[in-house]
């Protein structure tokens, strides 16, 4: 809005000296000026790459100067009736830029999840990691993150700790294909989106909470020392 008053006060130019000048004419507002300053706010709702500098880039060319100072007084009634309904169209299209973009503001939100699977490539590396969840009653597979997306340590320690807890098959249904792992980490993940399925878009890693193994491998000690 800034921008669009700077426009059309200064850089514009209504020009208020004009009634107190008696050695030139007064040109009034064209509709070239209303038609830059209205295109490059739709285009900057819309997501568009259109400048103010370049829509006011149109008034300084010989056309749109002609236009200007040949306008007549039907002209600058039409055009300052545009301009006096700018607000509302203003209004109307931060109202649908809120909408595009509503998704992208939604509070992040967290979730306690087990790692059940390793897919790894053709030299058994690790490439993303599988993780189950409780969105609704029972556990179900919730997301995939990949190594990439991990930093180095939280990476290394993911793939060390799950190195020896493979097993057959999935702790969960699953129609993944996968390195199956015992579902001994429980880590937190991030996330903004959720499907109506339960699985999440964007997921992000955010913490191993508790490794289970290494509780059991301490009662099973204990065991044995009675």
């Amino acid at each position: 809005m800034t921008s669009i008053v700077t426009a059309l006060l200064v850089i514009g130019g209504i020009d208020y000296n004009a009634p107190f000048r008696t050695d030139t004419k007064p040109k009034p507002v064209g509709n070239q000026l209303i038609k830059a300053v209205t295109g490059t706010a739709k285009s900057a709702a819309g997501g568009g790459t259109a400048s103010m500098e370049d829509a006011l880039g149109d008034l300084t060319d010989t056309g749109a100067a002609a236009a200007g100072a040949n306008g007549t007084p039907a002209e600058m009634e039409e055009a300052l009736k545009k301009l006096s309904d700018l607000p509302d169209e203003m209004a109307k299209m931060a109202e649908g830029a809120d909408g595009l973009h509503g998704e992208e503001t939604k509070p992040e939100q967290t979730l306690m999840c087990i790692v059940y699977g390793v897919i790894t490539n053709d030299e058994r590396i690790p490439t993303s990691f599988l993780f189950a969840g409780k969105p609704q009653q029972s556990y179900q597979h919730v997301a995939e993150i990949r190594a990439e997306d991990l930093e180095k340590s939280e990476f290394l320690r993911l793939a060390v700790k799950l190195f020896q807890k493979v097993q057959p098959r999935p702790a969960i249904p699953t129609t993944y294909e996968a390195v199956w792992v015992k579902p001994v980490l429980i880590c937190k993940i991030r996330y903004r989106n959720m499907n109506d399925d339960g699985t999440i878009r964007d997921a992000t890693f955010d913490s191993i909470i508790r490794d289970e193994s290494d509780r059991t491998a301490s009662r099973n000690t204990r065991r044995r020392g009675r």
